[in-house]
């Protein structure tokens, strides 16, 4: 093989694996200037002398004239002298360029492999139409800055006399590309390159990196391709530095900087050291979830600031990142980038000072005072992870934290910044989040409510409450509250916990008090309780006992709570009382100290309102069992309900099927727990013992009658009947006598066997009366003079076999008592 035909193989080659085209022009024909390298046919060209003078200052003459693997964005002479009539530098000719500037230059339009302009938007497959950004031969750059170019936070207050060598970023800036293959794949409009290119159109196979334009292309060369460029490449940075510069979004950055740290780099300050230098060298770092400089804890939700602290306020993502990547999973940097709608200078300022921002100043009087806790989340929803996701013609499809329409226009963009790792659009409105409009937003601005505003976000309960679909009312106790901890109760020392936020951890702890259950006195602290897992837990359960679906006060006394459990409210003229099943059991209330109104009514947007409590409410810490057994009006009833077990001593199947309490071997409740009840809310109708008493009389048998029994099948078929009678007596929801009238219908726990479904009972009633009808057609009141009724009780399970020794709460069963003059029968 000749030499010509060996070189012609070499580019066959190299046209197959990156091009992929089975119509490319040169697959069959051989190109005139096969046997150049780049450097040769810029050289000889005659128009690119001031490219080439750029090559030879930076000792890449060799590189670029033998053979290797290099793609080449380069711009000609005339372009040039276009370039030192007008730049960013402010450089009239090629002699006041300094070293580093050509550098950038040079390396952020070289790419150490051979692409064709559509082989550029090829992935690893092949694929193509796939890639938007790729690495350049452009390296890190180090500066020195110092004073007022310092962020305005006290990670920078050490270095603003006497300076900082800083990287903005420890990864290198990429190239940004628009091709068409990548366009067509990723149903990117000609509208939508308009928008992001500030007006610009393109026609069909044009090609940009960045915002300029290639127009010559595909120029093959013996070690590479050159592609030649409109306009000088200066590579935009990433977005937090092109907001910080750009003079329309300066009070924008202001808010992104306070999450701004600088973090010390053994790599960078080496390579510094190598070079002459003496200083360490630091990288600039945002506070954020996804860094490729700082470090986030995904179980504590906190990142690490650079003295080792951590905080619990941060951004979505690093916008410094240059190698940001759209998932921190799947794909690489390549494939996507971030975007951030930026509003202007002057639209924030009238957000905060004649829009819904106002309040936020109302507050804190000025901006700069807002904590970083509250505007961390102003910050986020301007934020998006997926640029390709945030194009113009899908607009309509990005949503808030609420996951809501942020209702962006096109009409709001005053311009984009296509940056190294996202889009910027510059815009004219300000996009509040959800959260600020929400019942949760109290808990945020509050310094008095860490408490549960961290297990709020701990627990995911931010997701649940920033719904706008839903109207809640949301209970807010504050800091240092007292909570009797229902899984001590059985411990020989029951304790109440008082829970505190730590500033410095940025975390929740509990101090533990000796609980006396008779006289409900709390003692001084004997522990401290630090597991964040033993904390959320129990937070978890309170939090769901203090949040209501619906409006508390539209007139009842009686009001489901997310859980499951029920709380009680009470009116004397504007002042609201309160009060869980723990706290009448104790016969305490509580106080509301201060209403917020985030309802949309009256702002426009909204999901309810909130109320500020001085202690949490307690929900039921009496089980079914425990209530029943200290009742004497319950005495026969309860009798029954304790069924037999010696019965059934050597018959494990037998002896759940004719019970109705029994103690979890894995999963222990207060005491006994009531066997079929679930993760709901129920009521239990116990009949009166005179009641009880007439039905025995009229037939119903006794667990004496079971044990009577002269064979086995009749004494089955007596506690059968007998637990069908009881289970009757147990109705799936909770029901209260309240003052609105009601009538539905409910299932009961006995099972209809002719129609495989659940005898249900009719109630009606209204004014704190409840009457019921049976299946078979009788009738039973509840009573209502001796107290016994609306009585709240809860079995718990917990994680243990032995309640000693319980630590969290794994399900309960919350459960309404009333007391009713006669039995209840689902058969004649």
């Amino acid at each position: 093989m000749n030499k010509l035909s060996l070189i012609w193989t070499c580019v066959c080659c190299l046209c197959f694996f990156t091009n992929c085209n089975d119509e490319y022009f040169y697959e069959n024909n051989i190109p005139e200037n096969l046997g150049k390298s780049i450097y040769d046919y810029l050289q000889n060209d005659g128009n690119f002398t001031t490219y080439i003078q750029l090559i030879d200052d930076l000792d890449y003459t060799e590189v670029l004239s033998k053979t290797g693997s290099k793609t080449l964005f380069v711009v000609d002479d005339e372009t040039f002298s276009r370039f030192f009539e007008n730049n960013p530098w402010g450089v009239k000719k090629y002699e006041e360029l300094a070293l580093s500037q050509k550098q950038l230059i040079l390396n952020s339009s070289m790419i150490n492999n051979a692409l064709l302009i559509e082989g550029l938007s090829t992935i690893e497959g092949p694929v193509k139409g796939q890639v938007l950004r790729r690495t350049t031969a452009a390296s890190v750059w180090v500066g020195l800055e110092k004073g007022e170019d310092l962020p305005d936070n006290v990670y920078w207050d050490r270095f603003r006399t006497n300076g900082i060598y800083l990287a903005k970023d420890a990864t290198p800036i990429p190239m940004l590309h628009f091709l068409e293959a990548q366009m067509t794949s990723k149903n990117m409009t000609d509208n939508d390159f308009s928008i992001l290119f500030n007006g610009a159109q393109r026609a069909k196979d044009d090609a940009y990196i960045y915002n300029i334009k290639v127009k010559q292309r595909d120029i093959i060369c013996q070690n590479g391709y050159i592609h030649v460029l409109e306009e000088v490449l200066i590579p935009p940075s990433n977005m937090a530095e092109v907001i910080r510069t750009a003079p329309e979004t300066q009070m924008f950055s202001s808010l992104l900087e306070r999450f701004a740290a600088p973090y010390y780099s053994s790599t960078l300050t080496a390579q510094h050291q190598q070079l002459g230098g003496t200083d360490s060298v630091f990288v600039k770092g945002y506070f954020s979830t996804r860094s490729g400089t700082v470090t986030y804890n995904a179980t504590n939700k906190t990142v690490m600031t650079p003295n080792g602290s951590t905080v619990a306020n941060f951004l979505l993502y690093d916008p410094g990142w240059n190698l940001y990547k759209a998932s921190e999973t799947v794909g690489s940097f390549q494939t996507d980038m971030a975007a951030i709608f930026a509003p202007t200078n002057e639209a924030l300022q009238s957000y905060f000072s004649v829009g819904s921002g106002r309040a936020l100043i109302d507050r804190y009087g000025d901006v700069k005072n807002i904590p970083n806790e509250v505007l961390d989340k102003l910050v986020k929803n301007h934020m998006q992870t997926e640029f390709l996701s945030t194009l113009p013609s899908r607009f309509q499809t990005i949503v808030d934290d609420a996951q809501e329409r942020m209702g962006i226009e096109t009409s709001h963009i005053e311009k984009v910044y296509l940056t190294a790792n996202g889009a910027v659009y510059v815009v004219n409105t300000v996009y509040p989040p959800a959260l600020y409009s929400s019942v949760m937003f109290p808990a945020v601005i509050n310094e008095n409510i860490k408490v549960f505003n961290w297990a709020i976000e701990q627990l995911n309960f931010d997701a649940y409450l920033l719904s706008m679909v839903n109207y809640y009312s949301f209970l807010l106790p504050k800091d240092n509250f007292t909570y009797i901890v229902p899984t001590s109760l059985q411990h020989n020392q029951p304790e109440a916990w008082k829970f505190h936020y730590d500033y410095t951890r940025n975390a929740v702890y509990a101090s533990v008090h000796p609980y006396d259950t008779s006289t409900h006195e709390i003692g001084d602290s004997i522990n401290v309780v630090t597991t964040a897992a033993t904390l959320k837990d129990h937070l978890e359960d309170m939090l769901d006992y203090h949040i209501v679906v619906g409006n508390i006060e539209d007139g009842k006394e009686f009001y489901r709570t997310k859980g499951g459990g029920t709380i009680r409210i009470s009116r004397s003229g504007s002042q609201i009382e309160m009060a869980g099943g723990g706290d009448i059991e104790r016969n305490t209330s509580l106080t509301v100290q201060d209403v917020y109104d985030q309802t949309k009514e009256t702002n426009g947007r909204g999901n309810g309102k909130t109320y500020v409590l001085n202690q949490p409410m307690q929900s039921p810490l009496n089980s079914v069992y425990s209530i029943l057994s200290t009742t004497s009006e319950f005495n026969d009833f309860f009798e029954l309900l304790k069924g037999n077990d010696d019965l059934w001593t050597t018959d494990k199947v037998k002896a759940a099927k004719f019970s109705i309490f029994y103690k979890d071997l894995s999963q222990a409740g207060m005491d006994f727990n009531v066997r079929f009840l679930n993760t709901f809310h129920y009521t239990l109708y116990v009949p009166t013992n005179e009641a009880v008493q007439r039905a025995i009389q009229s037939g119903l048998p006794t667990w004496g009658d079971v044990e009577a029994a002269t064979n086995q099948e009749e004494r089955e078929a007596k506690a059968e009947k007998i637990i069908r009678f009881l289970r009757y007596h147990f109705q799936d929801n909770a029901v209260y006598l309240d003052k609105p009238s009601l009538s539905a219908s409910y299932e009961t726990a006995t099972l209809n066997t002719n129609t495989d479904t659940f005898y249900k009972l009719n109630l009606t009633g209204e004014n704190y009366s409840l009457n019921i009808k049976t299946a078979s057609g009788g009738t039973a009141g509840v009573k209502t003079d001796k107290g016994l009724f609306n009585i709240m009780a809860r079995d718990f399970k917990f994680n243990t076999a032995n309640p000693a020794t319980a630590t969290t709460i794994e399900t309960s069963s919350y459960i309404v008592i009333h007391q009713i003059d006669d039995c209840l029968y689902f058969e004649k």
